[in-house]
């Protein structure tokens, strides 16, 4: 869906530089940029509701014991 929101708003921008979204670019990839900006507005969206998202709690776990052999182990990364 992204890329065709994409190609509809470069083909819709047709190289008209005078109603831009983007002040900053200009020239001939102008309609690639306000896509950009236009697929970039849902993320910021996105991150900045994922901010009031009640915190989930994970669920406590009872310990383990820890055998001898867990505590003895040694990492071997050696390749024959």
């Amino acid at each position: 869906m992204g890329a065709a929101v994409l190609m509809a708003v470069v083909t819709a921008r047709g190289g008209d530089s005078e109603s831009l979204f983007n002040p900053l670019h200009s020239g001939a990839g102008a309609g690639f940029s306000d896509a950009f900006l236009l697929l970039a507005l849902p993320v910021f969206a996105v991150m900045a509701l994922s901010l009031v998202l009640p915190k989930a709690q994970a669920p406590s776990m009872p310990a383990l014991p820890v055998s001898s052999v867990t505590r003895n182990w040694v990492a071997n990364c050696s390749v024959p």
